[in-house]
């Protein structure tokens, strides 16, 4: 399971029913397998986004979010999808370690509880901070209760103290923030037994930024070239965005097309040069998780 995950489970009772809640409520269930009518509703859908929590902004170009993969994504149907450990090797694998598990629907409410007590249901808010430059924000977005709820928070993951004279209702919605966060990661400690096994998440789709030339880290490292195996030219591959200024361009890559790529993808690292029609080329992956489209969306 990934490392950040790992910690000791601790018993949770929690009384949830297998009825819906309202139109789109999870399903829950009493210790008896009876139903009572309880809990906060959610779309129960295997693509409906329910929690996710990804880090914004920063000293960092558009295009490099486009690579950002969330802190957690939790979906209507239970899965849990997270960064899992990666190795310390550089350059690194060209595909990013995803690894997922099941959340029951008793740990659905269980994690929409600790939702609500960090203020999430609540109406969209962004809670700033001074005397720090650069951070990134922590971006938390709700799907429950009715509608969807999006609250940020400017340097969360930088924790110390808040500054003096900052509004004390922003410091304590900050430290409820940085409470969630914290919960988020240590699932097991939350969830106990309502959190299943991990094991590596598989994405049906890739979105792939392509750049005109062989990957250059300066040191002069080489790397083995692999020949692209689609019909699709990769001199032609993708389209230009806003948020590409140094020429790249995004496509994505599904079906039939990514069988073929995938096991490329996983003997390939960062730097590896891709060849076609006697250019070479660099290749940066992002897997889609359920529901992204990839490209136009990606950095949204």
């Amino acid at each position: 399971m990934p490392s950040f995950v790992r910690l000791l489970g601790v018993s949770v009772i929690a009384l949830v029913a297998s009825a819906c809640v309202g139109p789109g409520a999870g399903p829950t269930s009493g210790p008896s397998g009876s139903p009572i009518a309880t809990g906060i509703a959610y779309p129960a859908g295997a693509t409906d986004l329910v929690l996710r929590l990804r880090y914004v902004g920063g000293f960092a170009p558009p295009a490099a979010h486009m690579l950002d993969i969330p802190v957690i994504s939790v979906y209507g149907d239970g899965t849990v999808i997270v960064p899992g450990p990666q190795i310390e090797l550089y350059p690194g694998p060209a595909l990013p370690n995803l690894q997922r598990a099941t959340i029951t629907p008793a740990g659905i409410q269980i994690l929409l509880e600790a939702v609500r007590d960090a203020g999430l249901l609540g109406p969209d808010a962004h809670y700033d901070l001074g005397g720090i430059m650069d951070a990134s924000s922590a971006e938390f977005t709700v799907n429950a209760d009715g509608r969807i709820h999006t609250v940020s928070a400017y340097a969360l993951m930088e924790g110390g103290d808040t500054p003096q004279g900052t509004d004390p209702a922003v410091a304590e919605a900050r430290a409820k923030l940085a409470n969630f966060q914290a919960q988020l990661g240590s699932l097991e400690a939350l969830l106990g037994s309502e959190l299943g096994s991990w094991s590596p998440f598989q994405a049906d789709a890739v979105q792939l930024l392509v750049s005109s030339s062989a990957p250059d880290d300066g040191q002069g490292l080489s790397q083995q070239p692999v020949a692209w195996p689609l019909t699709t030219p990769l001199g032609g591959f993708g389209t230009s965005l806003p948020a590409l200024t140094q020429g790249e361009r995004c496509g994505v890559v599904s079906g039939s097309d990514l069988d073929l790529l995938r096991p490329l993808l996983a003997k390939t690292n960062t730097l590896t040069p891709w060849t076609d029609d006697g250019a070479s080329f660099g290749i940066a992956v992002r897997p889609l998780l359920p529901a992204e489209a990839g490209c136009s969306t990606a950095a949204e």
